[in-house]
């Protein structure tokens, strides 16, 4: 999978996710089925972790579990973060602030024609709703005159009042709740102050055992070793882990933009009737940026497992993907008798990694356990 490959199955992935929650039933069951089904034929079969040899991390391996972590303790300060300038954004949304204004407006009715038509059941909203936005057509603002006029004929003389005076009343509550200063303040607490890398445990791999460089950062300088795992479910639980299986994308990161937010958010905003939820819903920009990473990391090729931390109650998760075991070139002999031994319990595969000077190359010997 090439690079832009990848910043494709994430944007997919995304909307498969928000299409899954708005299905019910057996039709929410089927999609989720063939979701996984899909999924499985992209994502590598083969993934790999790099580990320093410590009590630790053999006891999660004999455990069949993996640490996910917090990216709040990782070594890279700029990972899982954003980029953005509120400032200038809401300079943006002063410059479009009617166009705003109407759509929020405009959800709140919708929900209520909405309301309206499944109660009577003689007109469609569609119907409503396009004589609705009619009323508008060349107008300045609300008037409620011209709205009744348009829907009476549609709907009624009361219900077409209620429309009316509910269109008044969702205009002057943006008004009065301070529509762009609560939204801009939100965004400024979400992305700052409720740190985003605090949200969310990961267990970070790689699509190879053969990187040299994460073999000296992240397995000890050769005196660790590498766990290789076969992405393969045996169960609904591990099935259920799979969507939240996303390689990484290596670029510059966008700034993440809060009118492309407000656009890809408003609609599921405005059904929850509060403004206050905006700020907790992911977007398609947010769900990117929280999978890029600079060109300078291209090398680790690395696929994340992402889990929100109000869905995990320990950092040690079930993981019963492992099969086989490398073992670093400088790894003690101590360490190396441990992780035999535990090949030997879990029938898994080990190698030892060894330098061939003279094809000045690493090469991967199998041992006999």
């Amino acid at each position: 999978m090439t690079n832009e490959e990848k910043l494709d199955f994430i944007k997919a992935n995304y909307k498969s996710a928000r299409y899954w929650e708005l299905l019910q039933g057996e039709e929410k069951l089927i999609f989720y089925e063939e979701w996984i089904k899909t999924l499985m034929n992209i994502i590598p079969t083969n993934l790999y972790k790099y580990r320093s040899c410590n009590e630790d991390n053999l006891k999660m391996l004999q455990n069949k579990t993996a640490w996910f972590s917090c990216p709040s303790t990782w070594n890279d300060p700029i990972d899982v973060t954003v980029s953005y300038d509120l400032d200038k954004d809401a300079d943006e949304l002063e410059k479009n602030f009617d166009h705003y204004v109407f759509k929020f407006a405009f959800a709140f009715i919708n929900k209520y024609i909405e309301s309206f038509c499944n109660q009577k059941k003689f007109v469609t909203q569609e119907q409503v709703r396009e004589v609705y936005y009619k009323a508008f057509e060349g107008e300045d603002g609300i008037n409620v005159d011209r709205i009744i006029a348009y829907l009476e004929p549609v709907v009624g003389w009361k219900p077409a009042r209620q429309i009316a005076v509910k269109t008044q009343e969702a205009f002057m509550m943006v008004e009065k709740t301070e529509f762009k200063e609560q939204i801009v303040n939100g965004f400024r607490q979400f992305l700052g102050f409720n740190d985003i890398r605090t949200k969310m445990f990961m267990y970070s791999l790689s699509e190879t055992y053969e990187n040299n460089h994460q073999w000296a950062m992240y397995a000890d300088g050769g005196k660790g070793f590498c766990i290789g795992y076969e992405i393969k479910p045996k169960s609904k639980e591990e099935a259920s882990m799979i969507p939240n299986l996303l390689p990484i994308y290596y670029g510059e990161k966008d700034d993440l933009l809060l009118s492309r937010m407000l656009d890809e958010t408003l609609e599921y905003v405005m059904r929850q009737e509060t403004l206050g939820d905006l700020v907790n819903q992911e977007s398609e920009s947010l769900y990117v940026a929280l999978h890029t990473k600079t060109l300078q990391w291209i090398g680790e090729e690395e696929w994340r497992f992402i889990i929100p931390i109000d869905q995990a109650k320990y950092n040690a998760i079930p993981f019963d993907f492992a099969k086989s075991i490398y073992l670093g070139e400088n790894i003690e002999p101590e360490w190396k008798e441990r992780l035999i031994s535990i090949a030997k319990e879990q029938n898994l595969k080990i190698y030892q990694r060894q330098l061939n000077r003279t094809k000045s190359k690493w090469i991967y010997s199998e041992v006999s356990i």
